[in-house]
């Protein structure tokens, strides 16, 4: 009628004079409704000890893995799935759905205002903690994933879906209103082709699309006398007081604008061959993001002053990673 299993371990985690045991269980079932019709369904206690630190402003993005320290505990969630598989024998394929939640405490996101540059007390470098600029929240997703798959014949690979809603509440960030996390995609899709000609060449394709992620730009800024200390330190490096101002910016809410969305293709071409010795031989010719798209990494803004004193800025997109054609060969023996 099906199977079912069930697990059980625990995790330790020692850092610093942080210590911790997280128990972690699991138990997954599978019914086979008919010889070609199975349905799933499991269950997981997680417990995560490094952190992912995502920002979500201007300028170029930064992921930082975070350790989890007794000011910062580590993260323990939850998750579900129900899922649906189907055998397709005539061309040997199968079909699965699968729908998911996921359910977090210990998330972590940098406090308004902050970030690991910049704002580092330069006469009192003790002063601030990298603790200091992270507050802690929860974080919850839900979704749906559909694969269909082939692994048979001279033709085989995958095409998926993924549709997700990932969101963050935090008492110290947006009014303590949830948002989007840095992270969250609506849509991702990715097909992924395999032809093999004879038993030494063979052909892939690979294509890629994903919603934007989210990111807050400023809203305005306005002139401030800077603090005491930053007076000191331009002083000390022969700055003249003209140096004393600064512009301080208003941001809105932190996931008010999406990026554009990603999508790339990439073909390639392999030929590999086995002698007689036992050595094998692949050369193989690839090429990356085929039709050269402009995939936005990050927004900046530019700012231009026109006669009556007033300034303005706009918005500007920075890619990385044109076309990208490339020749590589392995020996294996």
């Amino acid at each position: 009628w099906g199977r079912a299993n069930i697990g059980f371990r625990a995790s330790y985690y020692a850092a610093s004079h942080y210590h911790h045991v997280t128990p972690e269980p699991r138990a997954s079932i599978a019914v086979f409704l008919h010889p070609q019709v199975s349905l799933k369904a499991a269950f997981s206690v997680m417990g995560q000890y490094v952190h992912l630190l995502s920002s979500s402003g201007f300028g170029l993005p930064s992921d930082l893995w975070i350790p989890a320290t007794r000011a910062i505990p580590r993260q323990l969630g939850w998750q579900t799935s129900l899922g649906l598989s189907y055998d397709i024998s005539p061309i040997g394929a199968t079909l699965s759905v699968e729908g998911y939640y996921k359910q977090a405490s210990g998330a972590i996101h940098y406090k308004e205002g902050t970030s690991f540059l910049g704002s580092l007390d330069i006469f009192s470098p003790t002063k601030y903690f990298w603790e200091d600029k992270i507050t802690q929240g929860k974080s919850w997703s839900a979704g749906m994933e559909v694969l269909l798959q082939r692994k048979v014949g001279s033709l085989s690979g995958w095409v998926g879906y993924t549709l997700s809603f990932t969101r963050m509440q935090f008492p110290e960030i947006n009014f303590g209103n949830s948002f989007w996390a840095p992270y969250d995609r609506r849509h991702a899709f990715t097909t992924v082709l395999l032809y093999e000609i004879n038993d030494q060449w063979s052909l892939s394709a690979t294509l890629v699309f994903s919603t934007g992620t989210t990111f807050v730009i400023p809203e305005s800024n306005h002139p401030i006398v800077l603090a005491p200390y930053l007076q000191r330190f331009h002083q000390s490096i022969g700055r003249h007081r003209d140096n004393f101002y600064d512009n301080a910016t208003k941001y809105g809410a932190i996931d008010q604008l999406r990026m554009e969305n990603y999508h790339r293709l990439d073909l390639g071409a392999q030929w590999h061959k086995k002698t007689a010795r036992n050595l094998t031989h692949q050369l193989s010719f690839d090429i990356y993001n085929v039709y050269c798209r402009r995939n936005p990494f990050f927004y900046y803004p530019e700012f231009t002053t026109d006669s009556n004193g007033y300034t303005f800025s706009q918005l500007y997109k920075f890619s990385l990673f044109p076309i990208i054609p490339t020749i590589s060969y392995s020996l294996t023996f």
